[in-house]
């Protein structure tokens, strides 16, 4: 399974991407997905300069619908 990113890799950033990749897949953690709706993956790198797996969710949440009317209270929902 290979990453599509915008952003160049190292070779070394590209196999460690790839096993962190793999990894959450042996654990049913993510999956292989083509649609419209999937997130990328990258790695960002944290202020002491080690780099971190990351989603990036801002296109899906670009697409996604607001509610017109806010959730209501628990307590009205109750009475």
């Amino acid at each position: 399974m290979s990453h599509k990113n915008k952003c160049r890799l190292s070779s070394w950033e590209e196999i460690k991407l790839n096993k962190k990749i793999q990894a959450l897949v042996s654990l049913s953690k993510m999956r292989s997905n083509t649609l419209e709706y999937a997130c990328k993956v990258t790695l960002l790198i944290n202020k002491d300069g080690n780099k971190r797996f990351c989603g990036d969710y801002r296109p899906l949440n670009l697409q996604t619908k607001r509610d017109i009317f806010p959730m209501p209270l628990v307590d009205d929902v109750l009475n």
